[in-house]
């Protein structure tokens, strides 16, 4: 079985894990960047698991780089 990595979802806490901050950090994250992917709610419950895309966690990482680089290139 081949696993399709665009069809992966990611659980809040291994976003965080992954990102390198807290729960608030994430969620501060969530709600100040406009390019932040948007979760996924599993149900209607407010205890519904959250998950994130894989590929849309990874290209929001990835322009965050571009810009850190773009920044440093015209200081």
């Amino acid at each position: 079985m081949v696993i399709d990595p665009s069809q992966i979802r990611i659980r809040f806490i291994t976003a965080c894990k992954w990102l390198d901050v807290s729960r608030e950090g994430l969620r501060y994250i969530m709600k100040t960047d406009k390019n932040f992917p948007v979760p996924i709610k599993t149900g209607s419950s407010k205890q519904s698991p959250v998950y994130f895309d894989y590929n849309e966690l990874l290209e929001w990482h990835k322009a965050k780089l571009a810009a850190r680089n773009t920044e440093a290139m015209e200081a």
